[in-house]
Order: C-alpha cells, then sequence, then structure tokens
C-alpha cells in the first residue's frame, strides 16, 4: 500500500468512527448498527496494520546493524498494536484506530530500512 494513502485510510476511517459516535448520541435507535459499522472498521485497520507487521518480520536480512534497527521498529509497531487493542477494550474505537495507524507506519518504516539498497 501506498504510504501516503495508507496513512489516509487510517485518517479517514477515524473520523467515520468519531461522526458514527456523534451520530449514535442523536438517535439511540441505531447504535447496534452504528457499533457494527465501527467494528467493521475498526477490524478492517488492525488488519491491515497486522499484515504489514508480519510482513516486516518476514522479511531477510543479512547486515546486522540494519536487521536491529528494523527489529526495534517491529517492536515499536506491535507495542502500538498492544496499545489499540487496550483502548478496544476500553471501548474507545477511534483512539484504537490512531494506534493501529502508528504500529502500520513503524512497520512501513520497517520494510522500507530493510529494503534500501547499500548506497556506494
Amino acid at each position: 500500500m501506498n504510504p501516503v494513502k495508507g496513512v489516509l485510510v487510517f485518517d479517514h476511517e477515524k473520523v467515520a468512527v468519531l461522526k458514527l459516535e456523534a451520530a449514535m448520541k442523536i438517535d439511540h435507535t441505531i447504535k447496534e448498527e452504528i457499533k457494527s459499522v465501527t467494528e467493521k472498521l475498526v477490524d478492517a485497520d488492525k488488519q491491515i496494520a497486522t499484515v504489514a507487521i508480519n510482513d516486516a518480520k518476514n522479511i531477510v536480512i543479512e547486515n546486522a546493524l540494519k536487521k536491529r534497527i528494523v527489529n526495534r521498529e517491529i517492536v515499536r509497531a506491535e507495542e502500538e498494536k498492544q496499545k489499540a487493542e487496550g483502548y478496544l477494550d476500553k471501548d474507545m474505537p477511534a483512539i484504537a484506530i490512531g494506534h493501529f495507524k502508528l504500529a502500520w507506519i513503524h512497520a512501513q518504516t520497517a520494510l522500507k530500512i530493510a529494503q534500501e539498497v547499500p548506497k556506494g
């Protein structure tokens, strides 16, 4: 996924969740439908972050220094994913999406570093 477009996916879905939460406060009769849509949006973001983390974990790196840097980014990605899960447990999906976004960014950074061709 294109990094710029990837960030926008998370941003647009976070805005959508915030708007859905606002609508739910106005009309309580659609609460279940809104929760269902919100769960689907959050699940999609979780899957995007998870796939990126798994892709980063599966890349083979020969250079020891580069491998340490990539592993540090993977750890950061996993930490952000765990934070997102914590916010989901607290029923705070918009904040969770923000942390899934950060997890995805760290995983993308790991992939970019791993795939860089040495100069010279």
